[in-house]
């Protein structure tokens, strides 16, 4: 049964069906952080594929690392007078993303000493404990280290680069002059960075990046191959129609891109469509 499409130009409409399984998935996973949070006892869910499987919440700021940092990395490390060195602490903190790793370079990183804290987590590779978590994959470049890639190819080009925070879409569109930098890690920076770096932040409640989970979210929500690829005014248009839909407009748009991607892991569990290894 199609639902709703009312949007100019117009996309295809969103099917009853789906946009019912979405919003029931965001009930029951805001449920479960809720009931968490009180101290209930488990079972916090009776689905099984929410009980058998790890899925984020559907605010970003409620995971487990992100409270981390917010609590902790950001207020510790982060100079809000000196942006350029507030953008280089958001980028590592995403991605090394182990809370871990990034109390044992905190000081470090506070004092901008980057290459003692590269060394360090260089040493804790090499004693066999774990660097990094995988939330936030890193650009690919072919035979370079992850830790050469943060501390010797990013860095440099962050601490050179004049970042506006009129916007997050102004935010991203700067961060992406980054070489490897794609939307998806830019647009994960800009909303850490709505949290710590000063600034008018004038779409904070209606931008989203753009991620190859929230896109197949989209899809299914219309009934189209999953395949399908969005520009960015064509996603912000099917985002945008979402976010009137009911029950919808308390999230913010780039919740709704994070609710998108884990929906689409537990439709891929339901429908059989593919592997997902996070189990609990």
């Amino acid at each position: 049964m199609d639902f709703v499409s009312n949007m100019e130009p117009k996309t295809l409409p969103i099917i009853r069906e789906a946009f019912d399984g979405f919003a029931r998935f965001i009930r029951m996973r805001e449920s479960i952080r809720v009931l968490k949070d009180k101290g209930s006892p488990q079972p916090w869910t009776y689905d099984e594929i929410l009980k058998g499987y790890h899925f984020t919440n559907i605010r970003r700021e409620d995971d487990r690392v992100s409270r981390f940092l917010f609590d902790e990395w950001y207020p510790h490390v982060v100079n809000p007078r000196n942006a350029r060195h507030a953008w280089v602490k958001i980028m590592v903190a995403r991605f090394v993303n182990n809370p871990a790793s990034l109390r044992e370079i905190a000081d470090l990183m506070r004092d901008e000493k980057y290459h003692e804290a590269w060394l360090e987590l260089e040493e804790r590779g090499e004693a066999g404990k774990k660097v990094f978590r995988s939330a936030y994959l890193q650009p690919e470049i072919k035979g370079v280290p992850r830790l050469k890639k943060i501390f010797g190819i990013f860095l440099p080009q962050l601490l050179e680069t004049d970042i506006r925070t009129e916007s997050i879409q102004d935010c991203m569109e700067d961060l992406c002059r980054i070489k490897y930098f794609g939307e998806f890690i830019a647009g994960q920076m800009a909303l850490d960075a709505l949290h710590v770096v000063p600034g008018e932040w004038t779409d904070d409640f209606t931008f989203a990046p753009i991620g190859p989970g929230s896109t197949r979210g989209l899809n299914r929500l219309r009934g189209l191959p999953l395949t399908r690829k969005l520009k960015r005014d064509q996603y912000e248009r099917e985002i945008a129609e979402l976010h009137i839909c009911p029950g919808m407009n308390e999230w913010r748009a780039y919740d709704l891109e994070h609710a998108l991607c884990e929906w689409d892991k537990y439709e891929r569990i339901r429908l059989k469509q593919g592997s997902y290894n996070r189990k609990r």
